[in-house]
């Protein structure tokens, strides 16, 4: 409809369309008014992202890729570096990357300010090893590294977070545009001394629970000197008694 205020569009988030209703709506939909986030759906991997619209190009943001560097198997309590790269193509990670293996690529959005950060776990200590705000330059091309080490077995997934920034122009940061999350499995295993000392801390938890029901280690042995001491002298007692002489 139109009025005195120009033409309005509503637009509804996270609605699937199909690639062919996406086309149509691109050529005959009006650019819409800035807001406070861009007029994009999350972009996804099935269907790729959908057409970036001209606030969003001035922005300097695009389509791209993104994937994990496939991660090595892990060993609780030992750190494993982690690698997170994104790029306008599968080409360009692929450049970034050197040609390491990767997971299987996902649609993302690039731009020239981007933040990603590994989401904390309490199954991993994380530690980041490149700033989580990089400006990714002319190619839109970044790599995120962090080190990570498992604290146990139970969790085999872990999650970025990633930010799609406007860039200002003094290159600061400005208004985050969208955000989105990512997955990549990993495979952790138990080492052979990590085993043995979780026997140890076995062994200690069942040795602390039987010095609790006497106090003390020294509590312990003593009541047992003391017992041994009781049993003996009735012993010798009744041994004197099948000694001694009948009248």
């Amino acid at each position: 409809m139109v009025g005195s205020a120009g033409p309005q569009r509503t637009v509804t988030r996270n609605v699937p369309r199909s690639r062919s209703a996406a086309r149509v709506a691109t050529a005959h939909s009006p650019v819409p008014a800035p807001t406070s986030a861009l007029p994009f759906t999350d972009p996804q991997p099935a269907e790729g992202p959908s057409a970036v619209t001209a606030e969003a190009a001035a922005l300097g943001v695009e389509a791209g890729v993104a994937a994990f560097v496939r991660p090595p198997p892990m060993e609780v309590g030992k750190f494993t570096v982690i690698k997170f790269v994104a790029g306008p193509s599968e080409q360009a990670i692929g450049a970034e990357t050197e040609g390491a293996a990767l997971t299987a690529s996902t649609a993302v959005y690039v731009a020239k300010a981007m933040r990603v950060t590994l989401i904390p776990n309490s199954s991993f200590e994380i530690k980041a090893s490149t700033e989580s705000k990089q400006t990714t330059g002319l190619d839109k091309t970044a790599t995120w590294l962090w080190d990570v080490k498992p604290l146990d077995d139970r969790t085999r997934t872990l999650e970025a977070e990633i930010e799609i920034y406007a860039l200002n122009d003094d290159d600061s940061f400005g208004r985050r545009l969208e955000r989105y999350t990512r997955q990549v499995e990993v495979e952790v295993r138990v080492g052979k001394m990590t085993r043995a000392i979780g026997a140890i801390d076995d062994a200690s938890t069942i040795g602390e629970k039987l010095t609790g029901l006497f106090g003390t280690w020294q509590k312990t042995i003593a009541a047992l000197v003391a017992l041994l001491g009781a049993i003996g002298l009735l012993l010798w007692k009744l041994g004197l008694k099948r000694a001694k002489p009948v009248d």
